[in-house]
């Protein structure tokens, strides 16, 4: 569902550049809104659009698993099993997990 892909969060990506922090990401591995096929630097992205620190605890209430950061600094809010726009249980964890992130987006910006 292009729905999802492009306009929904995907994951959060831990980024290391001059501004830091955590990018969300639509399925695409894209930054929210843009729904072009081609390559994204994402240090373009401002640190308006970006979560200033995410600890452990609130990585592991994000993602779909419990597991939290992985090995690749990914933080995924779901997966194949679980994408929200197919049951109203997914859609109802996955919107929890929209608030958290809502209030972290809006956390010192």
């Amino acid at each position: 569902m292009k729905f999802c892909r492009v306009w929904m969060p995907y994951c959060l990506s831990k980024v290391e550049d001059e501004h830091g922090g955590w990018i969300p990401l639509n399925r695409n591995y894209k930054p929210l809104g843009y729904s072009s096929r081609d390559w994204v630097d994402y240090s373009s992205v401002p640190p308006s659009g970006r979560i200033k620190q995410l600890g452990q605890k609130t990585a592991i209430a994000l993602s779909w698993d419990g597991a939290g950061i992985n090995e690749k600094g990914t933080v995924f809010l779901y997966n194949d099993g679980s994408i929200p726009t197919r049951s109203s249980f997914h859609w109802k964890s996955y919107s929890e997990k929209l608030k958290k992130l809502a209030a972290l987006m809006t956390k010192g910006n």
